[in-house]
This record gives structure tokens, sequence and C-alpha cells, in this order.
């Protein structure tokens, strides 16, 4: 495990993290979901927190040639229940000719969890989830902001 990973799990233990801080942690965490999607992120309007940071990412340009796939999202650390853990996800939403792209099942976006491995590691692991309260149904093709910090700024 790296030092930014003890740093990054061990927030919700401290009283919070500057923004240069927050910045260090997030480029680790974005160049390994670099290696998992195979592809580079793009990351936009980041805002920072001493608990943690939100902002919007994004596939840099459309690939696949004609079928101009490209995806856009949230990512996001924020310390859940009463500072008992600090939690790092994102929610991805694909696109495809100008379309959303949902599962044929219905599932409507990927969510991403960075998470202790089997191998003893952190990275990112994946899953389908449904949009069953359609929260996340904007009708564009523009990032919804999903993201707030859990606690108060310090």
């Amino acid at each position: 495990m790296s030092v930014l990973d003890d740093k990054l799990f061990a927030c919700h233990t401290t009283s919070g993290y500057t923004e240069p801080e927050w910045r260090e942690i997030l480029a680790h965490v974005v160049r390994k979901l670099e290696i998992f999607l195979g592809q580079p992120v793009a990351v936009h309007q980041v805002n920072f927190y001493p608990d943690g940071c939100a902002g919007d990412i994004s596939s840099p340009q459309e690939f696949a040639g004609l079928l101009k796939l490209l995806w856009f999202g949230r990512i996001g650390v924020t310390v859940v229940g009463n500072d008992e853990a600090t939690v790092l996800e994102a929610t991805l939403f694909l696109h495809g000719a100008g379309k959303r792209l949902v599962a044929i099942d219905g599932n409507a976006f990927l969510w991403l969890l960075y998470e202790r491995l089997a191998t003893g590691e952190f990275g990112w692991t994946m899953k389908w989830l449904d949009d069953e309260f359609a929260e996340y149904e904007t009708g564009g093709t523009e990032p919804v902001s999903a993201y707030k910090p859990s606690r108060e700024s310090k």
C-alpha cells in the first residue's frame, strides 16, 4: 500500500487535509483510475474541503472511431457515518454517437469504488447500477454533481 493510500483512508481520523494534500492524493488515485480504465482521465472543476474533494471527470476525447464513445462522471472523497470511514468513489455515464448509453438490463451507470483488493493493495472496482430514483436523469450530456462532503468545513 502506498503512503498516499494510507493518508487517504486515514482522513476520517484527522482534522482534514489542505488543498495541496488533496491534490496529491487525487493525482495518485486518478493515475490508478487511468490504469484501471485503460485510457486517460481528464479532471475538471474540483472543489476541495478539509475532509474531502469532489469534481468532474471525463474521457478527454471521443474514442472508438465512428461510434464516438465517451464518458463523463464525478469523483469524490467523503467521510461517512459519524467520522467512521473515508470513502472514495466515482460514477461514470457512457455516451455513444451523442446518445446516453445504458445496459440492456436497464442499469444506467458505472459505479467505481476505490478499496482494498484481494491482493492487499488498493485499487478500483466497478459494477453497473440502476438509477432507481432517476437522480441522474438530466436529459443532457453534462455531468451531474452528486458529491458533497458529509462533515462541516473545519
